[in-house]
């Protein structure tokens, strides 16, 4: 197993994102979670205090 991203908070500013980092650095892992089209293997994520997992209509709205 490789783990991809551990102990993250990121805030963002509405409409501006911006993901960078090397080859394999996480970014689509980061994205996928975030958009709730991957589960985390362990944790949470939330978006807007929202846990992707278990608000996931409320979530993506």
């Amino acid at each position: 197993m490789i783990v991809c991203l551990r102990n993250i908070t990121v805030q963002l500013a509405e409409r501006r994102i911006a993901v960078i980092g090397a080859n394999g650095s996480g970014k689509s892992t980061f994205v996928r979670l975030i958009n709730g089209l991957q589960l985390p293997s362990d944790g949470f994520v939330s978006v807007d205090g929202l846990d992707t997992k278990r608000d996931a209509k409320s979530s993506k709205a």
